[in-house]
């Protein structure tokens, strides 16, 4: 568009945001907006994952288009629950198996020890049982 025609046309696009986190001003389309207190405009991943953490962005968010489809990944990490084991179940075992149980157990123990004696207990009991099983037949 020509200056002339910017004269003369008095209704002019503007294609330019203030970025609401880092307060930049960018042209095109933003890469999030969201509606909380006023609509809010963000420039990028890393601007919007800031600024999740102060608002409610994905509940509010105005633009839910661009971001159908889209695989969003868990970072969340993968805790393995620890169970103690059986004399027979620990017989099973492969020494590489052994180890990691045995590693696992140490840890258990180590963030609730009350709690890994109690279970352990329920374990030695369960062995008692089956040792007197084995004794009947």
């Amino acid at each position: 568009m020509s200056y002339s025609n910017i004269i003369k046309n008095k209704s002019i696009i503007k294609n330019d945001y203030r970025c609401n986190n880092c307060k930049c001003v960018k042209k095109g389309k933003p890469w999030s907006i969201y509606d909380y207190n006023g609509i809010k405009k963000l420039c990028s991943y890393i601007c919007h994952t800031k600024e999740r953490t102060i608002h409610p962005v994905w509940d509010n968010l105005v633009n839910v288009e661009d971001f159908e489809n889209i695989i969003i990944p868990n970072f969340e990490p993968v805790v393995e629950t620890f169970y103690f084991k059986t004399n027979l179940e620990l017989d099973e075992l492969t020494d590489e198996e052994y180890t990691k149980y045995m590693n696992m157990r140490e840890e258990h123990y180590s963030i609730n020890p009350e709690r890994a004696k109690l279970e352990e207990k329920y374990v030695e009991d369960e062995n008692y049982i089956d040792k007197l099983e084995n004794i009947s037949l």
